[in-house]
């Protein structure tokens, strides 16, 4: 599975409604966890999903993790939890690995291609 080099985060990120609950609830530890596992998920290839075991992997606790549910950014399901409105914001891995065929396939073009012209210019020995 071909994850993402980096996951798309709004600049208005922090005056989010939810963000702003969690952080006058104190619950910052919790908005941290939220960033990493955006950063867990789009670098796996997950589509969203962060799988339970994955949980201290991202720095997180049970209790961020039920902050995070209370607030609206997760969804449980079993094994672990979806990040709400993941494919509303961050491209599927599905799009992702099919933009990576294209651009491999553009490279190939590009340097075969770009090989035999030079070989052309080359003087004859």
């Amino acid at each position: 599975m071909t994850g993402l080099k980096w996951v798309r985060l709004d600049t208005s990120f922090y005056t989010n409604q939810k963000i702003l609950d969690l952080a006058h609830t104190h619950h910052h530890r919790a908005i941290a966890v939220y960033m990493c596992a955006l950063a867990y998920a789009g670098g796996q290839g997950t589509d969203g999903w962060i799988p339970a075991a994955a949980l201290t992997l991202i720095h997180g606790r049970p209790t961020d993790a039920n902050h995070l549910v209370e607030a609206g950014l997760w969804t449980p399901r079993p094994g672990g939890w979806d990040i709400h409105d993941w494919r509303d914001y961050q491209p599927s891995s599905e799009e992702t690995e099919a933009r990576t065929a294209r651009a491999r396939a553009a490279a190939l073009t590009r340097w075969n291609g770009g090989a035999r012209r030079n070989a052309s210019r080359m003087p004859d020995a």
